[in-house]
Parts: structure tokens; C-alpha cells; sequence
């Protein structure tokens, strides 16, 4: 097994019903310095024991598993870990991400594909460990304080350029920084003034000022390229009408 070497350890379990689809992980996992494999599992029934008895953060997990597959095991679990999804099959994409699964990789996968996602990941925990619990002072009309690493952060709400949701807490991403606090997209929301800052999907707020473009259900925010939902478009739209 992989033993991590730097300060960042991120505990992963490799799940795959296929024993050359492990292995092709395994050595994956074995050129990260970052990630630990704390193991591998065959089928459903082996991930839920690694996960009562051991503490994994990230799970690549295929979806083609036999008996119940990899996206209704997750759909069924009270806390899971972060997910990366693997399988063979493009059309699941989009269900793997409604599940906010960290990435989603195509097999076969390539090293630098990999790296790609396990960095994403690296982000996530990265930031998560730097904050913690937070809650968020009731704004005045151009600023908001939450938060983060142990104290009260001021953001002035010109900079915001969008917020993001992740578990129990949302990243808010401005023109200089990525901020992380413990809060819901909910709660963010009631504490931005609405047109100025706009649901466009369950895990995202926008600056509608930030906006550079939108087509069909995506918007363009700067080098951001973001997911607007069905139920929000109309929304979005008519902000942009006026």
C-alpha cells in the first residue's frame, strides 16, 4: 500500500469489482504522494465494513458494481465519504455529480487525468481543515463578515464572484481568494441581496453582476463556467432582461 509523505494525508478506499481495474488504481493511488489506500473492496458489502472500521475520506468507486451499483449504494449512505466515481460508461456523468461526487473519471484513466482529480480533492480537504465552525454576522448593504480559520473575515460583496456548495459548508470564491465557511447555500443566500446575487442551481450563487455570459444552461462568470438548473433559468433570465 501507498504511504503518504507530505503533511496533506487523504485516506482513500479503491472499489471495484474487477481485480485489474483495483490494480490499475492501486498503482495510481501509489504515484500520489498525498494519498494513503487505506484498501480495496470487491463488492458493496466490503466498502461498508473498510468504512466502519476505518476513517477514508476519498472513495473511488466504479459504478458498475455487482448487486446494487455504485450511485444508489451512495444515494444510501447517512454520511459517505467523498466520492470519485470510475466506470466505462460516459452517460452516468451526470447522475455522479448530482450526487456531488469530486470528479468523475472515464476508464480507462490516465495518470494525468487522475492527478487532476485527486487534486481537486486535495483542494476540497485542504480548505475544509482550514475553517471551522462558522456563522455568518448579518450583513451591512456592501459587505459580510463569516467565519474562517478561526476568525471574522470581512468580504465586500463587489468581490464575490460566485459561492459553491460543498456538504456543510459553501467556498466563497472572490477575485482574489477562495474563502471556506461553515454554512448552508441557504443560509448565504438570505444574508446576499437579491438581484445583486442569484440561485442559479442548488449548489451555486452568482454575482449577477459578474456575469460574462450565458448559453443555453451555462453560465460564464470570468474563467468559470457554471451550471444553471431548469428551475432557475427563468430567474436568471429575467435579471439579465433587466
Amino acid at each position: 500500500m501507498a504511504h503518504p509523505s507530505t503533511d496533506m494525508i487523504i485516506h482513500c478506499l479503491i472499489a471495484d469489482d474487477e481485480p485489474i481495474a483495483r490494480t490499475g488504481m492501486q498503482k495510481l493511488v501509489q504515484q500520489v504522494p498525498f494519498l494513503h489506500l487505506a484498501g480495496m473492496a470487491k463488492n458493496t458489502t466490503e466498502i461498508s465494513q473498510y468504512l466502519t472500521q476505518h476513517t477514508i475520506q476519498l472513495l473511488f468507486l466504479d459504478i458498475q458494481m455487482p448487486g446494487i451499483n455504485g450511485l444508489d449504494y451512495i444515494k444510501n449512505l447517512d454520511h459517505p465519504p467523498k466520492v470519485i466515481f470510475t466506470t466505462a460508461y460516459a452517460e452516468y456523468a451526470v447522475a455522479g455529480y448530482d450526487l456531488d461526487a469530486l470528479d468523475y473519471l472515464l476508464k480507462p484513466i490516465t495518470l494525468p487525468r487522475f492527478q487532476k482529480a485527486v487534486d481537486r480533492a486535495k483542494e476540497y480537504f485542504t480548505l475544509t481543515q482550514q475553517s471551522t465552525t462558522a456563522t455568518n454576522v448579518p450583513p451591512p448593504a456592501d459587505f459580510l463578515f463569516v467565519k474562517t480559520n478561526r476568525q471574522l473575515q470581512k468580504i465586500k460583496l463587489e468581490q464575490i464572484l460566485f459561492i459553491e456548495a460543498m456538504l456543510n459548508y459553501v467556498v466563497i470564491h472572490t477575485t482574489t481568494q477562495k474563502i471556506i465557511t461553515y454554512a448552508s447555500i441557504k443560509a448565504m443566500q438570505d444574508s446576499l441581496p437579491a438581484p445583486l446575487f442569484l440561485k442559479i442551481h442548488k449548489s451555486y450563487i452568482i454575482s449577477t453582476a459578474r456575469i460574462t455570459s450565458l448559453q443555453g444552461y451555462e453560465v460564464t462568470i470570468g474563467t468559470h463556467t457554471l451550471p444553471v438548473s431548469r428551475r432557475h433559468r427563468e430567474a436568471l433570465l429575467k435579471v439579465i432582461g433587466q
